[in-house]
Formats: C-alpha cells, structure tokens, sequence
C-alpha cells in the first residue's frame, strides 16, 4: 500500500496548525507525522518512507512557471487576504476559510511549514 499525505515541521506554528485544521476538518493530532509512523509500525512492515518536502512543489514552479498551481495558489492566498470582505460577502465565512486555507496548503509546502511524506508498506 502506498501512503501519501503532509505534515506539519517546526516551521509551522500552532496558530497556523490551527487555522488549517479548523477550517478543512482535521484533528489537531491530523499535522503529527509520529502519529502515522506508530500506526505504521503497529499494523503493517515498513518497505520504505520518504520526505518528499518541497521538491515537487518546486519542480511545478520551475517547470510550468504560469501555469504552476503552487504560484496560483501564492496569487490566490494574496487576493483573499487583500479582499476578505469581499469573498466573505459573495461565498460567506465558512467557504472563505477553507478556500483560503486550501490555498495556504501549496504555499506552506513550499516555505517547509508542511512536509509531504509517502511510505510503502505491506501486510506482515
């Protein structure tokens, strides 16, 4: 089985942990890469596990520079904090948030605040 998801680092502080979390629905333990590893290690053999961080994120950027969804979603995180009485208005609260924190997600990648991390393992 293959497992992909991020993770909070250091780099992201709680109020953003928070913030993330609030607005898509996950469990503040959701961002805690310990939490999956001993999950890991309880029910299946590890074959590998690999820190992907930022490097595909970056590789968008380089490569598609336009068309990037990572620079889409700079642009987008910018117009929302430029503009939130506006989105709020038209889309309400609870739409701008997680719109908003969607958004953020790409941009965090890039600034090592979350860690993309894959793992292939196997049944025991």
């Amino acid at each position: 089985m293959l497992i992909y998801a991020s993770f909070g680092t250091e780099r992201l502080s709680e109020s953003e942990a928070r913030e993330l979390n609030e607005s898509l629905g996950g469990a503040e333990q959701g961002l805690d890469v310990t939490r999956v590893d001993r999950c890991i290690e309880r029910n299946f053999e590890l074959v590998t596990k690999r820190v992907i961080g930022s490097r595909g994120t970056q590789y968008d950027v380089e490569t598609r520079k336009d068309k990037s969804q990572a620079a889409a979603d700079l642009l987008k995180v910018a117009r929302l904090l430029t503009w939130p009485e506006k989105y709020i208005e038209k889309y309400g609260k609870k739409t701008y948030d997680i719109v908003l924190a969607e958004a953020h997600w790409c941009v965090y990648i890039l600034l090592g605040k979350l860690e993309p991390t894959v793992w292939i393992v196997q049944k025991p």
